[in-house]
């Protein structure tokens, strides 16, 4: 694989990490915002809401590492 292969597989990536962390950041939002919601209106939450929420942010921080790793704005010691 040569350098300019390389560049445009990591551009790729690193655009697919972008909408994935979007995409990720917003349900987690949803959820939540519909869980409470709900429970105000109802008395009763969205079952696994939380959990949900929970995965979402995992998802969220990997592939946040990925994009600060790639811009070079990782917390250094």
């Amino acid at each position: 694989m040569n350098k300019q292969t390389a560049k445009r597989t990591l551009t790729f990536l690193t655009g697919t990490e972008r909408i994935v962390a979007t995409v990720a950041f917003a349900l987690m939002v949803l959820v939540s915002a519909s869980d409470v919601a709900l429970r105000e209106l109802t008395g009763q939450g969205l079952d696994g809401a939380r959990e949900a929420a929970v995965l979402l942010m995992v998802v969220l921080v990997l592939t946040g590492f990925g994009l600060a790793t790639a811009s070079g704005r990782q917390l250094r010691p």
